[in-house]
């Protein structure tokens, strides 16, 4: 059972900025189904750097269609994108750091 439903109010009316944005929200759900079904554990660790993939690529595409189109918000939004992106790599450092060797 999905933890985020995609629906319209999720879109930003770019079809490939949309398509890119529902990748996090599957994977999410990877990981939700992943907990229910008792393999979080082995499954966690290649899905946090499938996200941290997807967000380094899809935040690079992102900034670069802001800057083509010279977007108002492309600095404040640039910044954000830097924080979610240390959040993600925290994340995975920390699951790599309480995993057993």
């Amino acid at each position: 059972m999905p933890l985020i439903h995609w629906n319209d109010t999720l879109s930003v009316g770019i079809k490939t900025i949309d398509t890119q944005h529902k990748v996090p929200a599957d994977t999410l759900n990877e990981l939700h189904d992943a907990m229910l079904a008792g393999k979080a554990s082995t499954l966690t660790g290649s899905i946090l750097q499938n996200l941290l993939h997807y967000t380094r690529d899809h935040f690079s595409a992102e900034e670069a269609m802001m800057a083509a189109a010279n977007y108002n918000g492309f600095a404040e939004h640039k910044v954000r994108h830097r924080d979610l992106a240390q959040q993600v790599e925290g994340y995975v450092t920390r699951f790599s750091g309480a995993r057993p060797r």
